[in-house]
Order: structure tokens, then C-alpha cells, then sequence
């Protein structure tokens, strides 16, 4: 049994990717959109790796189970937990932040070379976890190695999962905000089998793909040096469960926003059309007509500032509605963007 991962990065490099991603599945969200998101919110180029294999191998007698990283030239056992019964499996996310961050240290990776790439980002539909009590963790950031691991194994808008056990989980006929089995009566019918995106059904794909978009900006983030925000409702907000990972905004706050122009130094007008072009094209239409609104509220003097100029923006006036409940909380929950 073999599940692929994807690896990224994000900086100067010249590489071309390719027009086609055959180790990326048919049920996970779009992978070239997911990097062109990436590339606009942060106004850097984002480069698409070669894959890596993650397969489970079961512990026997008094060995431990293992997941064995896979690629063209090397095997690396890591910490993993496998379900005899339901066949599913987890990565632990400590080993394969190692691994990235042996890539972006050592700017190789299946022997070619980036050495200009600001970071190294792991993305996978597979389930990660980062301790044995934990259900399972949907991103976690390393800082000071400027990598990260990403799973959007959870975030499928058909999944439902226990809250007590990692492996009890799958896939119901309906699209829904809410990942888990109810508290309390029946256990909704689930199937093993993930629900790939259908052209009937626009809305599975695009959901999928914000809630994906959101954990990828919100992790990134963090490499950049950002804290969760307590500022206001906003993308980088801490999050305790699935829930609130799917409440939280597409949008940063003005505060985390002049943080990261401080940072990078971008023309915050210019970017927000990058961000709404590709916004249009996976058919977001919420956070399309946020932008649109936004920009109409600020004045072309402004939008025409140099990238030395702060340019503040009045949430207030500009008001975006999540599709749920706007409840944050810091994060120490059963999974977490951390």
C-alpha cells in the first residue's frame, strides 16, 4: 500500500512545474491553485517538487510500526500508528519535519538543487499526527527551520470523525461544516470510499480547496513569524477543532497584513488583484466579492503607494461573513494550525 505526498517550496527558483501531478489524487484540492494562492498572499514564487511516498509498514511482536518516506533515491523509517481494522495509517509530524528540513537546509532535494528557496512545505491528504494523545494535526510550522507539514486528510467537506478515536472516521453523501459525529444519537452511514470533486457538485471542490487555502496561508504564516492573532477575526487566529478551522476567515487582519508587507515589502493593492484573480477562477465567490469591496474602499491615491508606505484598511467598513460561527480560541485541542 503506497499514498503519495507532495513537497513545495517557496522562493526565486526557476524551475518549471509540470502540467500534470499523477502522485496527486483525484479527491484532494487543486494543487496548482493551491500554489498560485500561496504565490499571491505572499508575492513570492512557489516551485512544486518532486513527491514523496509515505507507506505504512506494521510493527510485529515488539517492533513499532513505522512509515517509510520514499523517495527516488533514499528510505527513511518515521514514527506512525496503523489501525489493523479500518487500515488506516498516520505520519508523526516530528520525523517528517526532519526531513524537510534537511531538504530546505541542504536546498536538495532528488539531487537537484534550489538554494535560493525561503522555505520547504510538506502537503499531503494523508493523516498526521504529533503526539499519541492527539486525534490528529492538521499543520504544524518549524520557524527557525523555515519548514512545514500540511494535511488536508480532515478537512473534506463529507468527512465525519470520532472525537475519542484517530482511525474511526469516513465519508457520508452530503457536504457539511462540521467534521465530527454528533454527541449525542445516531452515527451518520459513512463510507470508506472519499468522494472525489464532481463537476454536480462545484461546491465539494470549492470548499475543499478554501479550507486547504486557509491552513496553507495560515501555516506559511508562521514561517514568516507570525503568532496567532488576537487582534481580530482573522485567518491567522488560533484554532482548537475542526469546527473553528472551518469558520475561520480567507482574509488576514490589517495588523497581521502590515506585518507581513513590513516583511516582504509588496504593494498590498497589486497583491489583493493577484489573490482575487485566482479567487475568480476556483469560483470563491464570498472572498471575490470581499476583495472587490475592499478595493473599491480605498482610494486610487493610496492603492498607487510605494511599498515603504503603510497602507491601513478599516475591517469595519469592509465586513466579511464566514458561512458559521466566527468562535476562536487558542490552540490546544484535539487538532490544531499550530
Amino acid at each position: 500500500m503506497e499514498c503519495p505526498a507532495g513537497a513545495g517550496s517557496t522562493g526565486n527558483s526557476n524551475s518549471n512545474n509540470s502540467n500534470e501531478v499523477p502522485f496527486w489524487p483525484e479527491h484532494a484540492p487543486d494543487l496548482y491553485a493551491l500554489a498560485d494562492i500561496v504565490s499571491a498572499w505572499f508575492n513570492r514564487k512557489v516551485v512544486i517538487l518532486d513527491h514523496v511516498t509515505l507507506t505504512p509498514v506494521k510493527g510485529v511482536g515488539s517492533k513499532k510500526d513505522k512509515i517509510l518516506w520514499k523517495t527516488k533515491i533514499n528510505t527513511i523509517p518515521l514514527d506512525g500508528r496503523i489501525d489493523i481494522e479500518t487500515g488506516h495509517f498516520q505520519t508523526g509530524t516530528m520525523g517528517l519535519l526532519e526531513e524537510l528540513g534537511s531538504i530546505q537546509r541542504n536546498g536538495t532535494h532528488n539531487s537537484t538543487r534550489y538554494n535560493d528557496s525561503f522555505a520547504t512545505i510538506g502537503i499531503t491528504v494523508l493523516d498526521l499526527y504529533s503526539h499519541v494523545t492527539e486525534l490528529f494535526i492538521a499543520g504544524s510550522a518549524c520557524m527557525s527551520t523555515k519548514c512545514a507539514v500540511l494535511s488536508f486528510g480532515r478537512y473534506h467537506p463529507r468527512m465525519k470523525s470520532s472525537q475519542y478515536h484517530w482511525y474511526d472516521y469516513g465519508y457520508t453523501d452530503k457536504n457539511s461544516m462540521c467534521g465530527y459525529y454528533p454527541d449525542s444519537g445516531k452515527k451518520p452511514k459513512v463510507s470508506a470510499t472519499i468522494p472525489v470533486a464532481a463537476s454536480s457538485d462545484e461546491q465539494l471542490k470549492i470548499e475543499l480547496f478554501r479550507r486547504a487555502a486557509k491552513l496553507f496561508i495560515h501555516e506559511i504564516g508562521h514561517i514568516y513569524g507570525l503568532e496567532h492573532c488576537v487582534h481580530h477575526h482573522c485567518n491567522m487566529n488560533g484554532t482548537g477543532h475542526l469546527s473553528e478551522d472551518f469558520a475561520a476567515p480567507s482574509y488576514w487582519c490589517g495588523i497581521c497584513l502590515r506585518k507581513l508587507q513590513y516583511r516582504l515589502g509588496f504593494d498590498v493593492c497589486n497583491r489583493y488583484r493577484d489573490i482575487l484573480s485566482v479567487y475568480d477562477r476556483v469560483g470563491m465567490v464570498k472572498e471575490s466579492n470581499w476583495i472587490i469591496k475592499l478595493l473599491k474602499n480605498i482610494d486610487s491615491s493610496e492603492c498607487d503607494n510605494s511599498n515603504d508606505t503603510p497602507l491601513e484598511i478599516d475591517l469595519d467598513v469592509v465586513e466579511y461573513t464566514s458561512s458559521s460561527s466566527q468562535s476562536t480560541s487558542n490552540t490546544n485541542g484535539n487538532n490544531s494550525n499550530t
